[in-house]
């Protein structure tokens, strides 16, 4: 008897035991989740703050390049690093290779305008505009010597390809597109 009472009672507390189990589960989880989210958020978060194109470097055919000239030993470290490794680890990886692949200098950050008085201002503008680059062409037509000059605006849109006519007709207020319609209607 004493047996069959003592199976019982282990029997309903292992009962009792695993619901509580469940329960605490159930309480657990939620919150373990949103560390597991949080530790990822802050993971990604050192990673881009220091290097923002993170991604695309590591998927780019010259950080294969890169990987290719490194040692066979340190080069399973890296994979590794990049694969499951810390953020820092990750940065240090993304740090040696812009060390040694630098991109090309990209012009410094310049301060405020507001705060420099108009003149700097105007000067920022000037030095911003000799330093943007001109759009490469991709055909002759992109070429302005390789099309015939047209003076009349009607000729120009109708000899203009569809995207370029598209771009040409929302750059117009709609009085002067309804103008230009009814010229050419």
């Amino acid at each position: 008897m004493k047996k069959a009472v003592l199976a019982l009672a282990t029997s309903i507390a292992e009962k009792q035991v695993a619901e509580l189990r469940k329960e605490m589960n159930a309480r657990i989880t939620p919150a373990e989740q949103a560390a597991q989210v949080d530790e990822a958020t802050a993971h990604y978060q050192t990673i881009l703050t220091k290097h923002p194109d993170a991604h695309s470097i590591v998927e780019s055919n010259e950080y294969a390049q890169w990987l290719d000239t490194q040692p066979r030993y340190a080069r399973s470290a890296i994979e590794a690093a990049i694969k499951a490794g810390t953020a820092e680890e990750i940065v240090e990886v993304l740090d040696s290779y812009r060390a040694a692949r630098p991109r090309a200098a990209a012009p410094a950050p310049a301060a405020a305008p507001a705060a420099q008085g108009r003149a700097d201002a105007a000067a920022l503008a000037e030095k911003a505009l000799s330093q943007a680059k001109s759009r490469t062409p991709s055909s002759l037509s992109d070429i302005p010597a390789g099309t015939q000059v047209v003076t009349d605006e009607a000729e120009a849109i109708k000899g203009m390809e569809p995207t370029a006519l598209l771009d040409q007709m929302l750059s117009m207020s709609p009085s002067q597109r309804d103008e230009y319609i009814n010229r050419v209607v």
